[in-house]
């Protein structure tokens, strides 16, 4: 079953659609997101949060202060496929 406000969440942000892509298969911490996506730091600890609390993203270091390491939940990779699918179906 599509979860339909979950694909809306992700779609409705290019910055949350970005990582879930960039963590697809990768680690990283918010910095070297930041780098790569080329946003400000505070905008992806912002994102790479709202992504945590929809169990797409997670963050695999919780104790340390800095250089948290990121990756992708097998939820989030589930989105990602779905929209994907729904994507390829457009075209």
């Amino acid at each position: 079953m599509v979860d339909w406000d979950l694909i809306s969440f992700v779609n409705a942000s290019k910055p949350r659609f970005q990582i879930l892509i960039s963590l697809n298969g990768k680690v990283s911490t918010p910095r070297d997101l930041a780098d790569e996506m080329n946003f400000p730091i505070s905008r992806i600890s912002s994102v790479l949060a709202e992504l945590s609390r929809k169990k797409l993203v997670e963050c695999l270091t919780p104790n340390r202060r800095k250089e948290k390491m990121y990756g992708i939940t097998d939820f989030g990779k589930k989105i990602l496929n779905e929209i994907h699918e729904i994507t390829e179906e457009k075209h």
